[in-house]
């Protein structure tokens, strides 16, 4: 999920993949798993000559941003779909973007951390993940971790003047202290 609104599909293939169309399974993919989505951009990620192909889909407007954003995921189309072409196992990750997130799933996540789920094996003779994803963006905690961050670089810069013009004062005090009164001729 993208904080625009858009979501990305990303499948890394094995390294035996001459049997299989990189591009037209991400499209299967995508279809599967955002049917109404009207804009897919599929291409390929050679990643310099990697030694598995990944195909990245970009997905326009999956979502409507907006307070509390919500996106609903059905996954076993896609499973079905990588079963097809002989991939038996599939490994699956869902990733929120960079704000609070809660997900709620028919498939319990093998692994869970923040606004990331993950299943590790999933096979189309077993039932697939589905459920949503809801954002909960915090635009006034954002605001006060801004003004936050403003107020402790202003308090370093007020210290670091601080620190020069006390440097500076001693060597004002001595330059003022050597002057003095000029000796007086005779005494």
């Amino acid at each position: 999920m993208k904080a625009e609104g858009d979501a990305e599909i990303m499948l890394l293939l094995p390294a035996d993949q001459k049997r299989l169309d990189p591009l037209q399974l991400g499209d299967q993919v995508s279809k599967a798993i955002f049917p109404k989505a009207l804009t897919r951009l599929v291409r390929l990620d050679d990643q310099g000559g990697a030694v598995f192909p990944l195909v990245r889909v970009r997905i326009a407007n999956a979502y409507a941003p907006g307070r509390r954003p919500r996106l609903d995921l059905d996954v076993g189309g896609a499973v079905r779909a990588l079963h097809d072409v002989g991939l038996t196992s599939v490994q699956m990750e869902v990733d929120a973007p960079a704000v609070p997130a809660k997900g709620s799933w028919t498939v319990r996540p093998d692994e869970q951390s923040g606004g990331s789920w993950s299943w590790a094996a999933l096979r189309p003779d077993q039932p697939a993940p589905a459920g949503e994803v809801t954002l909960a963006p915090r635009p006034l905690r954002a605001f006060a971790e801004l003004a936050l961050q403003v107020l402790t670089i202003g308090s370093l810069v007020a210290g670091l003047f601080a620190l020069r013009s006390r440097l500076r004062w001693p060597a004002v005090s001595c330059g003022v202290a050597a002057r003095g009164v000029p000796p007086q001729a005779g005494s």
